[in-house]
């Protein structure tokens, strides 16, 4: 139900209440006659029906007692915690916080919502490669123990994206360790290359495999010639 358009439709009821009840409930004392005495009966049945729509709930013109008003500061500090703490997780949480805060609401005696929970979605999926999703996952663990006092729930989520980077870190150290014997492997090589023994050892072999593919196409140029010209040493 829209709160203030309740609200001007009693104040209606009230004004009308008010000035009914400004003379004697009497008809022959007030000078009202019977006619009117009706019409301010189907008032005040009118009134108390608005009111019992509106759930016995506090309007605009009746004062809250000292336990409602006490419930009421409770919910306010309440509400204004809750919105902190979520604000807390969005300003952390950046690009990887999907939409905004959605939150739980209690209607105090006032008839006023206040929001007593609130919860933020926020992505802690793992990225393409190690090295982003550690950058990510250092990101999400900041956004969820943003609040000043982070719930369990603030927590487990920390926790899974500390897992998930410890995973990535681990990928990236493997990836490392491959690459650099890899380079290991390669250096090795060359050095060999650049022995005197090696290098005229790979030279022997390459002088061979060269005179064996003279032969070879010699032999397909020339099917009748002799090959005793040439000579193949390893």
């Amino acid at each position: 139900m829209d709160i203030s358009s309740s609200q001007s439709s009693i104040a209606d009821y009230y004004n009308l209440n008010l000035t009914a009840r400004a003379a004697n409930s009497d008809p022959r004392q007030s000078r009202i006659s019977p006619e009117d005495a009706s019409r301010n009966r189907q008032i005040d049945e009118v009134s108390e029906a608005a009111e019992k729509e509106r759930g016995g709930g506090k309007g605009p013109f009746t004062e809250l007692s000292d336990e409602e008003q006490r419930q009421v500061d409770q919910l306010k500090k309440r509400d204004a915690e809750v919105k902190a703490h979520e604000r807390a997780h969005i300003a952390a949480g950046g690009p990887y916080v999907s939409g905004g805060a959605s939150y739980e609401y209690e209607r105090g005696p006032d008839n006023q919502n206040y929001a007593v929970g609130g919860e933020v979605s926020i992505d802690v999926s793992a990225e393409n490669n190690p090295e982003a999703t550690i950058r990510k996952m250092q990101i999400v663990k900041r956004a969820a123990l943003a609040p000043k006092d982070p719930s369990g729930q603030d927590r487990s989520v920390a926790a899974q994206a500390a897992q998930t980077e410890a995973r990535a870190r681990i990928e990236l150290q493997k990836e490392r360790s491959e690459e650099s014997k890899k380079n290991d492997e390669q250096t090795s090589t060359i050095q060999d290359v650049t022995d005197p023994a090696t290098a005229n050892r790979l030279g022997q072999q390459a002088i061979a495999a060269y005179q064996q593919t003279e032969i070879t196409t010699n032999l397909l140029l020339n099917p009748n010639s002799s090959s005793s010209n040439f000579s193949v040493s390893a």
